[in-house]
């Protein structure tokens, strides 16, 4: 054994977490080293992961772990035995039942292992071998960042986009696409998220999917909503409506509704923009879609604060936190906080406006994950405090 390998196996004995993995597995060693050190290692790393699987702080570590092993057992063939123990270390391993995640990730990991073979035969493989690949790279991208706000690996998300180009299929290409859109929208790349977003609608397009094309078209109005384009946002909304207009209203009917109302909202439009939320509302009821609704019980609250209906907005707001509150969506139950406090601010109850934001900063550092989101909230609440007490003090 080499002493670079003796100094990692002596790691396996003295390490408390799974860095003494990832380092391994991002070094620079060459491949025949580095599978050493994996078969020697594979039993105090399933041993390692699936103590981490079983730790809350560690758990985010875990996940990533298991990520940077199927990167290089994708990169590396040779490697996919390793990855087969580890997944099984996964797969056998209790499920919370308290944690959807958890069996959505093994359930997406366990996809992966049946297709591992398919990427290092792409140019034999069967199309169907490899949408199947292409649909487990998009499960595992949303069961991470959509489910849980863990980042993927750029090797993970290079690879997805090198397989959709070998399946040349619009519709699975379309789906990975908007499934990125979504995740650079999370992680605050609106370029990347605005040039997979309108490659998305281009090929929902193409194929004269309905409801691709309005969820592309939702996306993009959000991309370009955040950056204030405007006239971006009404152009797609507008040309998704007219495309399914003669659809019985559905679901992703409602949410280009619901778009066209947070547009009239940025543009100050208030009462077009309750017309367009009261709209979206009424079919996201019929469905019993709780988060839709909730979300529009939030927008509407928003929209009555700024027209001074503010009994209508704490009403609307209150079943909009029940709702966030039974669905334990954290991010938006804290930006309900900050809503609420802005509401007592234009009340003209200042003092405990103010203390509601104070209150709402320090929710989100105890619910939230660390990452771009929750930055960005927490950089618009500090920005509304430091202007109404700048006012206080005048």
């Amino acid at each position: 054994m080499t002493d670079e390998l003796q100094v990692q196996r002596k790691k396996v004995s003295v390490s408390d977490d799974l860095s003494w993995i990832r380092d391994m597995v991002s070094s620079s060693f060459a491949v025949e080293k580095r599978h050493a050190w994996l078969e020697q290692n594979v039993p105090q790393i399933c041993e390692r992961i699936g103590n981490g699987l079983n730790h809350k702080e560690k758990y985010c570590n875990a996940v990533e772990t298991v990520l940077d092993l199927l990167a290089l057992a994708l990169r590396e063939p040779s490697l996919q035995p390793c990855f087969h123990r580890v997944a099984e270390t996964v797969q056998i391993y209790p499920v919370d039942i308290s944690s959807p995640f958890q069996a959505d990730f093994r359930s997406a990991i366990i996809a992966f292992r049946k297709k591992l073979s398919v990427f290092a035969n792409l140019h034999h493989a069967a199309p169907k071998d490899i949408a199947d690949l292409l649909q487990a790279y998009v499960k595992l991208i949303k069961v991470l960042s959509f489910n849980y706000g863990i980042s993927v690996q750029q090797d993970l998300i290079d690879q997805a986009i090198s397989v959709s180009q070998k399946l040349n299929d619009y519709m699975e290409t379309a789906r990975l696409n908007q499934t990125l859109a979504h995740y650079y929208i999370i992680y605050g790349d609106t370029l990347l998220a605005e040039q997979h977003g309108k490659m998305a609608f281009t090929d929902y397009e193409h194929v004269g999917d309905a409801v691709g094309i309005a969820d592309a078209a939702c996306t993009l109005a959000i991309i370009y909503r955040v950056n204030q384009r405007f006239t971006k946002v009404e152009h797609y909304i507008d040309r998704a409506l007219k495309m399914i207009e003669k659809k019985a209203p559905d679901k992703h009917y409602a949410t280009l509704f619901y778009e066209k109302g947070a547009l009239c909202y940025c543009l100050k439009e208030y009462h077009p923009a309750l017309a367009y939320y009261q709209r979206a509302l009424e079919i996201f009821e019929d469905y019993g879609a709780m988060h839709q609704t909730a979300m529009t019980h939030q927008a509407m609250a928003q929209v009555h604060i700024f027209l001074g209906n503010f009994d209508d907005a704490e009403a609307l707001l209150q079943a909009a936190r029940r709702s966030w509150e039974k669905l334990q969506n954290q991010h938006d139950l804290v930006n309900n906080y900050f809503i609420a406090a802005d509401l007592e601010l234009e009340r003209g109850n200042t003092r405990i406006g103010l203390r509601l934001l104070n209150e709402t900063i320090e929710l989100a550092y105890t619910l939230l994950d660390d990452n771009p989101a929750r930055a960005h909230l927490i950089d618009l609440i500090k920005q509304r405090i430091e202007t109404f007490s700048s006012r206080s003090i005048r």
